[in-house]
C-alpha cells in the first residue's frame, strides 16, 4: 500500500494530498518530506554537475601581480612604468594599484612582460585573454596597436592587432575589457616563425 501511495504522488499528486489532508498519518508528512528532500538533492546535483570554475593565470589569489609591480614589466624607448594609487581598478582581486605607463615625446609606446611560465592555450585549457586598458592621454584613439605573443624564443611570434578594440574615442579616459580569444584554431592572430 505505501509503495502504490509513492506511485500516485508521482501521477496524482492531487489526490494523494487530498487523502494525506482527509486521513492523516504519520507516513503523509514523511512522504512528503522525503520527496523535497530528494528533489532538491537532484536539483543541486544538476547544478553543480554542470558549474565551470575558471582557472586564471596568474592564479586567482594574485591576479594584481602583474598590475601592481612595475619590476615585471620591460620598457622601451623612454617609457616611465610607475604605480598608480589614485587611479586603479577598485576591486579587491586586483590590488590598490595600477600599473601607468609614461612616454613624453615619443609617436609609439613599448612594453613588454618577459618573465612569466608558460601558458596552455589549447582548447582544453586558456581560450581566452584578458585585460584592462585605460588611455589618459592622448584623446585620440590610437592609429595602430599590436599584442605580441612569444612562443619559445623572441623569434616565434603570434601577434594580434588591437587597433580595432581600441579605436573607440568615446571611452578614452575610461577603463576598458578586452577579451581577446586565443588558440590554435583562431584566425585573427598571425604568426611569425613557427610558433606553438
Amino acid at each position: 500500500m505505501f509503495v502504490a501511495d509513492i506511485l500516485k504522488v508521482l501521477y496524482a499528486p492531487h489526490k494523494v494530498f487530498k487523502t494525506i489532508t482527509q486521513n492523516p498519518k504519520y507516513w503523509g508528512p514523511l512522504l512528503i518530506f522525503v520527496l523535497f528532500i530528494a528533489l532538491q538533492s537532484a536539483f543541486y546535483y544538476s547544478f553543480y554537475s554542470k558549474t565551470y570554475y575558471e582557472q586564471t593565470t596568474p592564479a586567482i589569489s594574485n591576479l594584481g601581480e602583474w598590475t601592481e609591480s612595475a619590476t615585471l614589466w620591460t620598457n622601451y624607448s623612454g617609457v616611465v612604468v610607475s604605480s598608480n594609487y589614485l587611479d586603479f581598478m577598485n576591486s579587491s582581486f586586483y590590488g590598490n594599484s595600477s600599473l601607468q605607463f609614461d612616454a613624453s615625446n615619443a609617436n609609439s609606446i613599448s612594453i613588454e612582460i618577459p618573465r612569466f611560465s608558460d601558458v596552455n592555450c589549447a582548447p582544453s585549457a586558456f581560450t581566452a585573454l584578458s585585460m584592462r586598458i585605460k588611455q589618459a592621454d592622448p584623446q585620440v584613439a590610437p592609429i595602430g596597436a599590436t599584442l605580441t605573443l612569444y612562443s619559445l624564443g623572441t623569434t616565434n611570434t603570434f601577434k594580434y592587432d588591437l587597433t580595432n578594440d581600441l579605436s573607440n574615442a568615446s571611452v578614452i579616459g575610461m577603463w576598458n575589457n578586452i577579451t581577446i580569444p586565443v588558440g590554435g584554431d583562431n584566425s585573427d592572430w598571425q604568426t611569425n616563425g613557427n610558433p606553438t
